[in-house]
């Protein structure tokens, strides 16, 4: 949970994107990965490190640049040292999120969307953290902070405007609750031996092999959920063809 400082020609810059391109492969199937280490490195993704990425993956830099203006965790100018991230989705709407992101600005002199004038600070919102059931949520440098509330705030707050580097922060504010149940007759009965066994649908799936499992997803005509209804085993067999091509090269 470092916080580094920005800059946009630091100069280890092209040491440090080396480094992570080499621990990430050299992938251009990685290029995500890569993105998220450069942004927890500088708090965004420098011009520079996107032409060293160009150059380094054969890839243009205009697809570079569309990956990081899709995601909101990435950027491609300077953001505070720490980056606050409120989930904006509906479900964190209705437990007050609007309300969570105006006492932040209040209390650190900000405002939302921009970087604080010391640079020490930046918050906007995000999409669905996946903590609908925990909300109001956050992300701060890429961890998940749950039920946020006006005390948990103001600890924040506290925290940021001392610089006291995340990985000091107190375990708490980064504590998730487990609250996924085993129960009803789909997740503790099986025919076989009466009982759910974590892990069996996987270890099955990967026994009968690939070609069975894009078959049987054929024969569902499962559908992603989105506004196209893409066929799920269409999808499936692109991300396997891509896989096995990117090793190939």
């Amino acid at each position: 949970m470092t916080t580094q400082q920005n800059g946009p020609e630091h100069p280890l810059l092209e040491k440090i994107v080396d480094g992570i391109l080499d621990h990430n492969g050299r992938s251009p199937l990685q290029l995500l990965q890569i993105l998220n280490d450069i942004e927890a490195q500088y708090h965004h993704v420098p011009e520079k490190a996107i032409a060293l990425i160009a150059h380094a993956l054969s890839i243009p830099r205009t697809g570079i640049v569309a990956l990081i203006e899709f995601y909101s965790f990435l950027n491609l100018t300077p953001r505070g040292n720490y980056v606050i991230l409120v989930s904006d989705s509906i479900t964190d709407r209705m437990l007050g999120n609007q309300a969570i992101i105006d006492l932040f600005c209040e209390e650190l002199g900000i405002i939302s969307g921009e970087v604080r004038s010391d640079g020490r600070v930046s918050i906007d919102t995000t999409s669905c953290t996946g903590l609908c059931e925990q909300g109001p949520a956050a992300l701060i440098n890429g961890y998940a902070v749950p039920n946020l509330s006006v005390e948990r705030v103001m600890e924040i707050v506290a925290l940021i405007d001392s610089s006291i580097p995340l990985e000091q922060w107190p375990s708490q504010l980064f504590q998730v609750n487990q609250n996924i149940r085993q129960r009803d007759i789909v997740l503790s009965y099986t025919q076989e031996n009466g009982e759910y066994s974590a892990g069996k649908a996987l270890r099955e799936t990967f026994h009968r092999g690939l070609q069975t499992s894009l078959d049987e997803l054929t024969t569902s005509e499962l559908r992603g959920r989105g506004g196209a209804g893409f066929k799920t085993s269409m999808k499936w067999h692109f991300c396997h063809e891509s896989y096995t091509t990117g090793d190939e090269r």
